[in-house]
């Protein structure tokens, strides 16, 4: 029964449950909801929103006081937004919310009742746990019986800070229970009892807060006590209320009551008892030899005629486990002559059990079939989503689409990459949501300046996948390179300087400039841009001799972005420099590695200077400071470590510096 209501609701929702959820409803006169639901029970009074904003994040609760409004709530009422916590509190109902919600499994029931704001309002209403998990309501347990209230419910935002939206209304705590349904009849045939009854139609007002109705069994003339509803009927003003008990044995006895029930599960007076005896009559044979042959998204029946010759039609009843309840899955009328249905109202990949019944001329039903089941296939894609648009904020980009309908339609999944063949999946499961913010991995962000190629596919329950959807996303790059490294300046010849460097660590580098302003100058005049992928070298010729110079190499970055310059001084001396010291030998001792050399013969060498690199062709780096040539020809780095390479130059009295001496590489001691 609540199953057909949430099919009718995607259409033209029950006027009384659209009513509760603050829409309008088209059958007879327009009733207005209240802005709350406020309903008082010997516990307190149940603060219930009738209807939530479509950006729904929870609310706080105030109350009227002589100081005016005092705010109840310490936290947020918030809607349970994790699937698996969302399954635990609606407790022992979530494995009759998978039924009546038709999922395959408690995740998918989770996930339908967050995302449909219809059944969520439907089902929070006929189950309290639903209407706590999505954050519908509240109890104000210190509330004192037969004062009158007024109270105000404000809405928050993602970040639990109130908004300028909110709802009032006003209550005496007075409990009051639903009505009792009037004018219970029944009707008898074959094997069923049908009871009918009448209930007033929703006219708005702030205490009929009827969801619908219970019904009770007695067996022969003892009181009705046996309740024969697991979950409530619907309360539906489009129909008479009605119930068939289709558990009776011919020949018995049966008396009957049923009872309204408010949103929060309680029980109104009782009808005035009705009993019955069901007819004792001889129904057909049932149908046999049933045969379920499953295909690709359809199930084809078949089964043996019963010889009965008055035999009418046919009721084909479809379940998705053998204890589970079964339902019609035909409207029209199968001829008696005509054993065969082909069901395709199928997901592909869930197992169906099917039984068949057998109707005669007066309406006698014969026992259910045995049943057989079947498992349809399922290749085919759901159709593809459309208009894909992704905006960038930041590093993160937001995409949104619009939805695909196919009813076993499981979600989306996105995917990212550098390009076609090198695409990754981003979303582990299917997210039922049209938007989706990737944020990287581990939600570090997305690199500045990378081209993205973004895909989106609808994927239904069997995993199949439909075409993609395709966009291409650039991100701004605004942040600078690093400075290059290892930045020296030599003076090989006595004819001009020499700047050596290593590349910076980005890889996004287009150019080096290199700029030059004497020492004392704040100035730069850029000399000359390097390409990221030449050889890093630059020689100024354009020196004089005896001047100080300042030098800035700067990295420059394909989207312009200017790093952190490296600098280095020298004075250019023109002349001819001092040989190269030879017989470098290089150590690791207990303080670091030592390095020894032999003197130059020259007289005019004032000192040593001693260098290191991790590779013998890599870009040396001054390790020390000046050796005085008259001192012992050895230095110990102590930052030095085992498999360095270390060389050694000579400086004359003009500064001039040597070539560096081959590369020697630091080992242990034997």
């Amino acid at each position: 029964m609540i199953q057909r209501l949430i099919t009718v609701s995607r259409g033209i929702m029950a006027c009384v449950l659209l009513a509760l959820s603050g829409s309008v409803c088209a059958l007879g006169a327009q009733a207005e909801p209240p802005a709350l639901w406020l309903m008082p029970d010997t516990a307190g009074v149940m603060v219930q929103l009738p209807q939530v904003p479509s950006e729904f994040h929870g609310f706080h609760v105030y109350r009227s006081a002589a100081e005016g409004f005092v705010r109840l709530t310490v936290f947020p009422v918030r809607p349970t937004r994790d699937l698996q916590a969302f399954i635990a509190a609606v407790g022992d109902d979530a494995p009759r919310l998978e039924d009546l919600t038709r999922a395959p499994n408690a995740l998918q029931m989770a996930r339908r009742l967050q995302s449909d704001p219809v059944v969520g309002t439907v089902y929070g209403y006929l189950f309290p746990s639903v209407a706590d998990a999505t954050g519908r309501r509240w109890r104000d347990s210190t509330a004192a019986s037969g004062a009158t209230y007024r109270y105000r419910v404000v809405f928050v935002d993602a970040a639990g800070e109130e908004t300028a939206e909110g709802r009032e209304a006003s209550v005496n705590v007075t409990p009051v229970l639903p009505a009792a349904p009037t004018a219970l009849r029944a009707s008898t045939r074959a094997t069923a009892v049908t009871l009918r009854w009448d209930f007033p139609r929703y006219a708005g007002g702030e205490r009929d807060v009827t969801v619908g109705y219970h019904v009770y069994r007695g067996l022969g003339s003892l009181p009705p006590t046996e309740r024969r509803t697991i979950s409530p009927i619907p309360r539906d003003d489009r129909a008479d209320a009605a119930y068939a008990d289709n558990d009776v044995v011919r020949g018995t006895r049966y008396t009957y009551l049923v009872r309204a029930v408010d949103v929060l599960g309680r029980e109104g007076a009782a009808t005035p008892i009705v009993g019955v005896g069901a007819v004792d009559t001889v129904p057909p044979s049932a149908p046999t030899t049933v045969v379920a042959a499953p295909a690709e998204g359809r199930v084809r029946l078949t089964w043996r005629i019963p010889p009965e010759l008055d035999l009418a039609s046919y009721r084909v009843e479809r379940s998705t486990g053998l204890d589970a309840p079964y339902t019609t899955v035909h409207d029209a009328v199968i001829p008696a002559d005509a054993p065969i249905l082909e069901d395709s109202s199928v997901i592909g990949g869930v197992q169906y059990f099917y039984r068949v019944v057998a109707i005669n001329r007066d309406g006698r039903e014969s026992a259910p079939s045995n049943p057989a089941n079947a498992i349809p296939f399922d290749n085919t894609p759901p159709p593809a989503p459309q208009n894909l648009r992704a905006s960038v904020r930041g590093r993160e980009i937001v995409l949104q689409w619009e939805g695909t309908v196919a009813t076993d339609l499981a979600g989306y999944f996105v995917y990212r990459g550098e390009s076609d063949d090198r695409l990754v999946r981003v979303t582990p499961e299917p997210v039922a949501a049209t938007t989706f913010r990737d944020r990287g991995f581990d939600g570090e962000g997305l690199v500045p300046g990378a081209r993205y190629l973004l895909r989106v596919t609808a994927v239904d329950s069997m995993r199949n996948e439909s075409t993609p959807i395709e966009t291409t996303v650039t991100l701004p790059d605004d942040v600078a390179p690093g400075a290059p490294s290892g930045l020296v300046v030599l003076n090989p010849v006595g004819r001009f300087l020499e700047l050596r460097w290593s590349a910076a660590a980005d890889l996004d580098v287009a150019v080096y400039e290199v700029g030059r302003a004497a020492s004392d100058a704040e100035a730069l005049v850029v000399r000359d841009t390097i390409a990221a992928e030449a050889m890093l070298v630059y020689r100024d010729a354009d020196v004089v001799s005896g001047e100080r110079y300042r030098y800035v190499v700067t990295a420059v970055d394909r989207a312009g972005n200017r790093g952190e310059g490296a600098s280095v001084e020298t004075r250019y001396v023109a002349g001819v420099p001092p040989a190269s010291p030879n017989f470098v030998e290089v150590r690791v001792g207990a303080a670091g590695v030592e390095v020894r050399w032999e003197r130059v013969a020259s007289r005019d060498v004032r000192g040593y200077r001693v260098y290191r690199a991790t590779l013998p062709t890599g870009v040396p780096e001054s390790v020390s400071p000046l050796i005085p040539a008259d001192s012992p020809l050895q230095y110990v780095d102590p930052a030095g470590s085992a498999g360095l390479y270390y060389r050694v130059t000579a400086v004359n009295a003009a500064g001039e510096e040597s070539k560096f001496s081959v590369p020697t590489r630091a080992e242990r001691a034997p």
